[in-house]
């Protein structure tokens, strides 16, 4: 089966354009600088590993379900072949692809950098984790909570891997090691059961409006999420590394906070309070719904400002994190269910007053447990 997978993504054409460019646009050049002594600056190794990290999440998405969505695995489960073992064909298919894509060029800027052979090893051990993610997230049988539960593992087995490369001087590395490959056990289990990996845009079942997520399919739609979320992360991953510790966990988790797209959906789409109040919450519950997203950006995007901050994962820290993101989910859909923004724009309504004071009383909450607790 590996060789029909194979066929479906590679040709002749595909293979050799990949090895040339990697090889001519990317390795010669980087070797150039390896041979005369090019010196790179600390803030450019960093974008570099948290461009890298991103790298991981954005091109094994993208690989998996655009192959998905082609519908051929319809097919190929339809053969005398076991779940298991078309699984493990396409998850050597994406890894290889994924390889070609974006493994050259990396694994040679970790070379320039003088990184230890290690990390080329968490390196690829993410890799891995990358492509099973997605093909889990394509499962049809999973629930929305087992896919949300593997989906927190996975980025927080990211936020090793930034650690890991970032601090990779004074990092115990084996931690990072076990913590991914238990990573890889818990998306193998399920990746190589026998849920068939097809197109999950065909389902049309009641459950799947139910399980599916109205917001973030909302969110998908719009790049504009997109772009304001990676900004404000990054800055505040920023924030986190660079200002001292009195400040860097406040600041950070004050920055998240401010993100304007997500906490002021229904101000923007005014109809949306409408629906909410039609629709039987036994079909469509909108408000838990947009509590369920507005927890899971925050989770993730503190966990990494509180982990980066104190240089250490512990059940504490989840714990702090755990209590901050709920505060701030639930302060976050209570403003915005009962007092939406008034105004005739977008732009009116990310610049409204009301943004600033729910960024206000989560810097003070944070604050408060970094003095507290940290």
């Amino acid at each position: 089966m590996i060789k029909i997978f194979f066929k479906d993504v590679f040709d002749k054409k595909y293979i050799i354009y990949s090895i040339i460019i990697n090889l001519i646009l990317i390795l010669n050049p980087l070797l150039a600088m390896k041979d005369s002594h090019f010196i790179i600056s600390e803030t450019t190794k960093f974008y570099f590993h948290l461009g890298s990290t991103i790298l991981l999440v954005v091109i094994g998405y993208n690989i998996v379900t655009q192959y998905v969505k082609q519908d051929k695995t319809i097919f190929y489960y339809s053969l005398p072949f076991s779940a298991n073992r078309l699984n493990l064909a396409m998850l050597i298919t994406f890894f290889v692809q994924m390889l070609i894509m974006t493994g050259i060029g990396i694994f040679a800027l970790l070379y320039i950098y003088n990184y230890p052979k290690i990390i080329y090893f968490i390196y690829i051990i993410s890799m891995i984790n990358s492509v099973m993610l997605a093909m889990v997230l394509c499962q049809r049988n999973l629930s929305f909570a087992t896919k949300s539960i593997l989906s927190g593992w996975f980025f927080l087995s990211l936020v090793v891997l930034f650690l890991s490369l970032y601090k990779f001087n004074n990092y115990n590395t084996m931690s990072e090691i076990n913590f991914l490959i238990v990573g890889i056990i818990l998306l193998g289990i399920i990746c190589f059961s026998k849920n068939p990996i097809m197109n999950i845009a065909s389902k049309t079942s009641i459950n799947t409006t139910i399980v599916d997520n109205y917001f973030i399919k909302y969110m998908l739609s719009n790049k504009m999420y997109f772009i304001n979320i990676i900004v404000m992360v990054g800055v505040g991953i920023f924030c986190a590394l660079e200002l001292p510790p009195e400040i860097n966990m406040p600041l950070g988790c004050f920055i998240v906070a401010a993100n304007s797209p997500l906490l002021t959906i229904f101000s923007i789409e005014k109809s949306l309070l409408d629906f909410d109040k039609m629709l039987p919450s036994k079909y469509l519950n909108l408000s838990h719904l947009y509590f369920e997203l507005l927890f899971v950006y925050f989770s993730i995007a503190n966990f990494v400002i509180i982990t980066l901050a104190t240089k250490t994962i512990s059940f504490k820290n989840v714990i702090i994190v755990a209590f901050i993101s709920m505060v701030e989910a639930k302060l976050g859909q209570y403003l915005e269910k009962k007092y939406p923004i008034k105004a005739k724009t977008a732009d009116q309504v990310w610049g409204h007053p009301r943004k600033y004071l729910f960024c206000l009383i989560m810097f003070l909450l944070a604050f408060t447990i970094n003095y507290l607790a940290l």
